[in-house]
């Protein structure tokens, strides 16, 4: 019998809790709208908690800052775009997100060890790291990413 494809790859158990369901949805939001300006008081009103709790609270669940994470998802979609457009390396920031050249190319060279016009000559292809944490609780993967709730 054919069942429909769950919309995302985890199921929202009844016993999750509240801010766990908010956190999957900022997930799932920061992958779909990385190019916009996400802040962390967004981010705060998202989950249900204030700035400071929620930055420990994504710490906590993710074993990553949100910033880290927003900017991840934002440097492997760079690369893909270096590797897959025409678009300059400034255009290409600016579509990730990134409203300051030198700051992208700055988070991009810590990312890839590489200035982002040095890895579209290299060719190379888009790191998508998977994060590799060593926590108790439940692993889900999300969009090639992997999480560790607790």
């Amino acid at each position: 019998m054919f069942q429909p494809k769950p919309k995302y790859p985890f199921s929202f158990q009844p016993e999750e809790g509240y801010y766990v369901r908010n956190l999957r949805k900022l997930v799932n939001y920061i992958d779909c709208n990385y190019q916009k300006e996400i802040s962390g008081q967004f981010a705060a009103d998202m989950i249900g908690l204030s700035a400071p709790e929620s930055c420990r609270f994504f710490r906590k669940q993710t074993g990553m800052t949100f910033v880290s994470y927003k900017n991840k998802v934002r440097m492997e979609q760079a690369a893909l775009m270096l590797t897959k457009t025409n678009l300059t390396c400034e255009q290409t920031g600016w579509d990730c997100g990134f409203i300051s050249y030198h700051y992208f190319k700055k988070v991009f060279e810590k990312y890839y060890g590489m200035s982002p016009a040095k890895y579209r000559v290299a060719g190379l292809a888009p790191k998508m790291a998977e994060a590799e944490l060593s926590l108790s609780g439940a692993a889900i993967s999300f969009n090639n990413r992997f999480f560790y709730f607790m």
